[in-house]
């Protein structure tokens, strides 16, 4: 299992690599962040992360590099959302 496959497991995200495949074949040229979904936090946010399954995030992104999904995480609104933080090339936020 790779390290993507398994925080899709541990994260409890709910898409499988076969739906995000797609995603990585048309931005993965770079370095990239893609913003996959947004949707609203329940339970108290703390600001605090907790675990990998109750993460408190309200985006879901996944970063790509060299043509390959290399993680997926949950990330806060109040979180920066650049390159630069990132670690990446460029940002890509497909629920806009």
């Amino acid at each position: 299992m790779t390290h993507f496959e398994s925080r899709i497991i541990e994260r409890n995200i709910h898409y499988t690599v076969s739906q995000l495949a797609g995603i990585v074949f048309e931005y993965g040229e770079c370095d990239t962040a893609v913003v996959i979904e947004r949707h609203e936090f329940c339970g108290q946010n703390s600001g605090n992360y907790r675990d990998r399954r109750e993460s408190n995030g309200e985006l879901t992104v996944m970063i790509i590099r060299n043509h390959e999904a290399k993680t997926i995480m949950h990330r806060r609104l109040n979180q920066p959302l650049t390159p630069e933080s990132m670690n990446v090339v460029r940002v890509i936020d497909l629920t806009r």
